[in-house]
């Protein structure tokens, strides 16, 4: 069955990039499309420029697709609204949505770069999130394990990596509390065993991934750093970053705004935010 992909689109230099890795995608894999461009003003836009601009951009990557991948079905969508209500609602059947970041705010046609954060935050399925001047790269997936919500994250970042041929490379990160450091504690005492307990959480991890997926190149890495520290770690060479969501409001949205805001900032590779298997009802 073909995957179904949502690419939020414009014609701008960001949903640009993500049109190009949504097609790299489609040259290796079965994919239908859904092409959506989103109209946030409130004002009707009949007959005027922007809707003509934005008509033209989906005609042309419909068309790109059409060449790529000639049996795939493509969509093509113009919807007004709130764009991360929208893209909530069209997650809901759909099995990626990808959307393009620029550095200086501009978001696939959307409006900043927190946007694509709280796209994910409410997402059914995974977001991709492709950064402005990405390019094809034949590095690791890598993906950070995180107790409470990266089993499903860590699936998906196994997958991408058999897909490829790539190596899958497993990170888990952690940081002491505020005012507490390692001299504080002990050298040979508690400091070692939260990282004896890190180091468990890890092997179990790779230990289940490896068991599901018995020809994957699998590496583990413990790091002494905040979480997106970690996984900026060499990100130059690596194919795509893996993070699980809570799919909850309050502190565990903010984290994920925290941690999701560094890389969308800084890497320079695409970022696949999971959510988990079961969610709540998007209003």
């Amino acid at each position: 069955m073909p995957e179904r992909i949502i690419l939020a689109i414009d014609g701008g230099i960001a949903s640009a990039v993500a049109l190009e890795w949504a097609l790299a995608r489609a040259s290796t894999t079965a994919v239908d499309v859904r092409l959506i461009t989103i109209d946030e003003s409130g004002a009707s836009i009949k007959d005027s420029l922007k809707q003509l601009q934005a008509a033209q951009a989906l005609g042309r990557a419909a068309a790109r697709f059409s060449a790529v991948a000639p049996r795939g079905k493509v969509e093509m969508a113009m919807l007004r609204g709130d764009a991360v209500d929208r893209l909530a609602r069209e997650s809901k059947n759909a099995d990626l949505i990808v959307i393009g970041s620029h550095p200086v705010g501009r978001l696939a046609g959307l409006l900043s770069d927190t946007v694509p954060l709280a796209i994910a935050a409410r997402s059914a399925c995974p977001v991709i999130i492709v950064p402005f001047g990405w390019r094809p790269s034949t590095g690791p997936v890598v993906v950070g394990v995180d107790e409470p919500t990266s089993g499903r994250a860590q699936e998906f970042a196994a997958a991408e990596a058999e897909r490829l041929g790539r190596e899958l490379l497993m990170v888990r990160a952690w940081e002491l509390p505020p005012m507490v450091t390692p001299q504080l504690l002990g050298v040979g005492t508690v400091e070692q065993a939260i990282h004896e307990a890190n180091a468990e959480l890890l092997a179990s991890a790779a230990s289940t991934v490896a068991s599901r997926h018995g020809t994957l190149s699998l590496r583990e890495k413990l790091s002494y750093a905040t979480p997106s520290l970690a996984l900026q770690g060499g990100a130059q060479m690596m194919e795509l970053v893996v993070v699980g969501t809570h799919h909850r409001h309050g502190l565990a949205e903010w984290m994920l705004g925290s941690v999701g805001h560094e890389l969308v900032m800084h890497l320079q590779c695409p970022i696949a935010i999971v959510p988990p298997a079961v969610l709540p009802a998007v209003a």
